[in-house]
């Protein structure tokens, strides 16, 4: 299998909290960021796509990890 990272997508892990939640989706809009999908059974994240960099995620208050978005195919050969 191989793997490829979509650009612009990130899964931003979060903080527990609503209160935090909510703060931090507030901030993704105000950063021009579209929230593409929310987790919280496994993990409490969210998938966001937009310009802002791994690095300017992690600052953000509420963020604990950002990881890059990878899809994969396999291969059957």
């Amino acid at each position: 299998a191989w793997a490829q990272y979509v650009p612009n997508q990130y899964i931003v892990e979060y903080v527990d909290g609503a209160e935090s939640l909510g703060r931090l989706e507030r901030s993704f809009a105000g950063r021009g960021l579209n929230v593409k999908a929310r987790m919280s059974r496994v993990a409490r994240a969210m998938v966001v796509e937009g310009s802002q960099t791994r690095e300017q995620l992690r600052t953000l208050p509420g963020v604990k990890k950002v990881h890059r978005v990878r899809t994969f195919k396999m291969s059957l050969d």
